[in-house]
């Protein structure tokens, strides 16, 4: 037996935009997972873009913050972890693994 996921796509010029957040599957296990935006698929050039929209960040030279490095930091380990869990979700639901029920 082969699973499959049915994917949320559209097409947008010469690519393949990925809705995270809109997708059931992710809305069913999202218990504190944190992803990105959505992620791009550039069918061209063979790119996969993520894309987390931020307001503002936190500026690691700041003196009005108390550890302005430490919170920077911790501010960009939170965004990797988005684009691991999006890299990783989006793989999964492109490339099912092929399992025997």
């Amino acid at each position: 037996m082969v699973l499959t996921i049915p994917i949320m796509i559209w097409r947008e010029h010469c690519g393949l935009c990925f809705r995270i957040e809109k997708n059931p599957h992710y809305m069913k296990i999202q218990n504190g997972m944190r992803i990105c935006e959505f992620i791009y698929y550039d069918v061209q050039k063979g790119n996969i873009i993520s894309v987390e929209a931020k307001k503002t960040a936190p500026n690691p030279k700041s003196e009005q913050v108390e550890n302005p490095k430490e919170k920077f930091q911790e501010y960009i380990s939170q965004i990797r972890e988005k684009f691991e869990n999006s890299l990783d979700l989006y793989l999964r639901m492109e490339f099912p693994i092929i399992t025997t029920i």
